[in-house]
């Protein structure tokens, strides 16, 4: 079209040297002939005939240029349909498209539509399920490809902007995907992270009993932002009393510990004004109306008065004087791992967690609800070692009585977990977290879980015996003869299966093919291989040796090379572990009967730092890497978990340790959850510790910098594993009055001795002019005076204030 315009244009020059070579002299007589005459007609019908060429081109390219716009606005609409559709958490519907911009001619605009995407049922799908795979493909996708941060923006910001506007005009879907959409999108994390400081859309996201999508999404992000994080912590404390109360958001964070960043985000959000409530005009009645533009003035009004007041009526009437300052370490207690656990993995989706027990069996366990998912059975009286695929859909198996691997695959089942209900104490200890309860909202419990091989176990995963073979199994990985499975380990990309047996050889095994891939030369049978750790790239293959010899391997293609040897031990010492640090920089050596920890420079080989416990005394046995890399965690035969952090300039210092598993209840297991949120620890005793890392940390920095404000040494935290949660309650002896009046006295409590009596709450003659919600299970007995209030059951006290501004109830 251009080269078109061109020539035409060349044209006209070309007519108009022509018309004014003809045209007389300025100033002189000129007679033109008659063929003069004639000619300079034609050459001026020949312009006019050029110029309206020269027009409709323009015309027509005009229109071209309209259509290619429109394309492209075509173009664009689906492909923000299509990142839409890849980052939707549930099958959408067309109302739910239509508030989104995205109308029947829109929905029809898509590729191959009636073909490969339908909405029959009102309901937008895909026809191929591997359709969205191909999407997400940027190479096989091409112009096609679906970025599905896109999608979670498109959707993070439609329903965010209904939430701060009214959080009751929100449908369930919204409730339940607002947040996690937010948080998905990456850019738009700052959206998410204030309306989990909303107590209005909380408030509305209970009582629509949308709470446990909401935690489950939020706990099984693989990263986690700080706010996230202590909200996630917040909610997993007060589940129970949200869904009782849904309206005690506000007074449930003044219970929140006192030296947090949840408790700075409470008090930022107490301070700020109540955001101001605008009306939006509707189709009937039309802001262009006078009488329309007075009935939504009044009703904004309306809705600001409405809004004042039940901020004021959420506002906590009651502040509570005995709040924790920390959360609590602990997250749950797993039991029944008959004959302890001997290994430990988290999928890389936060969605499973796998134990391997020596009691023969495989028990998997949901870490975001502290759910048993399933029970596997093994394939010998002990499992020694598993492993998950980094794809989370297969497990290999080793075994105790011969050196065959079994691979099982585990059909994953789809939707997340829809209520939630708190476990007792005495289930999972005092800080279990809520279990699943799939019917309290109307919806299909689709709860992820594990049907396993054995009759009995929780529905939504499998083991898909079926396709698989006996069981789940869907190949038998056939080691040497007369020796037993040491170890088993995953390469980062799933690609490689490294075996370790008890004879001290190591095979490779093509995951994916079942075959051998390479045998590590056996010297002898003093320098056998007890451990296999693979580098985070997956190049590198560390093993660690009888001999006190740490050999590297290179694995290029097929034939691995190798390249160093680490003499890190004495000749008659084994390695018992070794463990790269997420950056493959370093590489982690535990020696059998040690409570050193040894750093090694996997560049140069010589040895960064020497680290032991000053809090435990017994040999270690299990070590483990935070995921960015900044926390090594060692346990031993004590029981004791020694949490160490680096600084910036590379040096390691013991900053915690964790009790927790009693007695001398050896700790074999360890493993960090992909977000570094939580650590799990196994061993000789039957049950898991869950044990939240964040909470750890706020302590320990707390401790070093009173420490430094007072020039006290840094010194360790010691902690406790197990302990009550952080719910502002203090333990009391018991419920007789007289030693409950002397905690009152001994706690400050204003004139104790002239107090109201102690009366249970059901006849006390407090009017309901103030509400507090609490968590005791238990039926409180309680004393008043002015505006003091006391709580108290048969193992705990609470003490609160009643703020300025709320009315004072009377006592008897």
């Amino acid at each position: 079209m251009a080269a078109a315009q061109a020539a035409a244009a060349a044209q006209l020059a070309e007519l108009a040297e022509e018309l004014a070579a003809l045209a007389p002299v300025a100033g002189t007589f000129y007679h033109q002939t008659p063929l003069q005459q004639h000619g300079q007609a034609g050459l001026e019908a020949q312009q006019r005939a050029l110029l309206g060429q020269v027009a409709a081109r323009q015309a027509e390219a005009e229109t071209l240029a309209v259509h290619a716009a429109e394309a492209r606005t075509r173009h664009a609409q689906v492909m923000r349909l299509l990142c839409v559709l890849v980052a939707a958490q549930e099958q959408l519907t067309r109302p739910q498209l239509a508030s989104m911009g995205f109308d029947s001619a829109a929905l029809q605009a898509l590729p191959a539509w009636d073909v490969l995407f339908s909405a029959r049922g009102g309901v937008l799908r895909a026809a191929d399920p591997t359709l969205e795979a191909w999407l997400l493909d940027p190479k096989a996708s091409g112009k096609f490809f679906a970025n599905p941060r896109k999608g979670h923006a498109i959707l993070g910001n439609h329903y965010r902007q209904i939430a701060e506007r009214d959080a009751r005009e929100l449908e369930p879907y919204g409730l339940r995907h607002v947040v996690p959409h937010l948080l998905l999108s990456e850019s738009e994390a700052a959206g998410a992270e204030r309306l989990l400081m909303d107590a209005h859309y909380l408030e509305q996201v209970f009582r629509s009993q949308e709470e446990g999508t909401l935690y489950l999404s939020l706990a099984r992000l693989t990263t986690k932002a700080e706010v996230v994080a202590e909200a996630l912590r917040w909610l997993r404390l007060n589940l129970g009393a949200l869904r009782a109360h849904p309206g005690a958001v506000q007074q449930l964070w003044q219970c929140a510990p006192s030296r947090t960043l949840f408790a700075r985000l409470v008090a930022a959000a107490a301070a700020a004004p109540p955001p101001s409530s605008t009306s939006r005009p509707t189709a009937s009645h039309p802001a262009s109306s006078p009488g329309a533009a007075a009935a939504a003035a009044a009703a904004a009004a309306a809705g600001r008065a409405s809004s004042a007041a039940a901020a004021a009526a959420a506002r906590p009437q009651c502040a509570l004087l005995t709040a924790p300052p920390f959360w609590p370490t602990a997250v749950a207690r797993l039991p029944g791992h008959t004959g302890g656990a001997t290994s430990l993995s988290f999928c890389r989706h936060n969605r499973l967690l796998v134990a391997s027990t020596g009691g023969g069996r495989l028990l998997l366990w949901d870490p975001a609800t502290a759910r048993l998912v399933a029970s596997l059975r093994g394939h010998s009286p002990a499992v020694p070692s598993a492993d998950l695929h980094p794809s989370g859909r297969l497990v290999a198996v080793g075994s105790s009585t011969d050196a065959t691997v079994h691979i099982r695959a585990l059909d994953t089942g789809s939707g997340p977990l829809v209520t939630f209900d708190e476990a007792p104490a005495t289930a999972n200890g005092p800080e279990a977290a809520p279990t699943a309860n799939g019917h309290a909202n109307g919806h299909a419990n689709r709860a992820e879980s594990l049907n396993g091989s054995d009759a009995g176990s929780n529905g939504g995963y499998s083991s898909a015996g079926g396709a698989g073979g006996p069981e789940g199994v869907v190949r038998a990985l056939r080691g040497p003869r007369d020796t037993t499975v040491r170890q088993v380990s995953y390469s980062p990309d799933g690609h490689l299966l490294a075996v370790v047996y008890g004879n001290g050889s190591v095979t490779l095994w093509d995951a994916a093919e079942g075959v051998r891939s390479s045998v590590m030369p056996l010297l002898s049978r003093g320098s056998g291989v007890r451990y296999a750790c693979f580098a985070p790239d997956g190049q590198l293959l560390a093993l660690a040796c009888a001999n006190g010899v740490i050999r590297l391997w290179h694995l290029k293609h097929t034939d691995p090379l190798h390249i160093a040897v680490l003499r890190a031990y004495d000749i008659t010492t084994a390695v018992r572990c070794v463990l790269f640090s997420p950056s493959g920089l370093l590489l982690a050596s535990l020696a059998e009967g040690s409570r050193e920890v040894v750093l090694w420079d996997v560049a140069t080989g010589h040895q960064v730092q020497a680290m032991h416990s000053t809090e435990s005394h017994a040999p270690l046995r299990a070590l483990a890497f935070s995921p960015k890399g900044l926390l090594l965690a060692a346990a031993g035969d004590d029981g004791d978990v020694s949490l160490w952090s680096t600084n910036t300039r590379g040096q390691w210092a013991h900053t915690a340790c964790l009790r927790g598993h009693g007695g001398p209840s050896a700790v074999a297991a360890l493993a960090f959850s992909p977000c570094g949120q939580m650590l799990a620890s196994g061993g000789a005793a039957d049950s898991l510790r869950l044990v939240d890392v964040g909470s750890v940390l706020q302590r320990t920095e707390a401790l070093r910098v009173e420490n430094a404000a007072v020039g006290r040494p840094p010194e360790v935290a010691v902690l406790r594993a197990d302990e009550a949660a952080g719910n502002g309650r203090l333990p009391a002896p018991n419920a007789r009055r007289a030693e409950q009046l002397a905690w009152c006295r001994a706690l400050a409590f204003p004139a104790a001795a002239s107090m109201s009596p102690l009366l249970p709450a059901a006849a006390s003659p407090l009017r309901p002019a103030v509400r507090l919600f609490t968590s005791m299970r238990a039926v409180p007995q309680l004393a008043l005076r002015g505006r003091s209030l006391a709580l108290l059951d048969s193992s705990s006290l609470a003490l609160y204030h009643i703020v300025a501004g709320a009315p004072v109830p009377d006592a008897a």
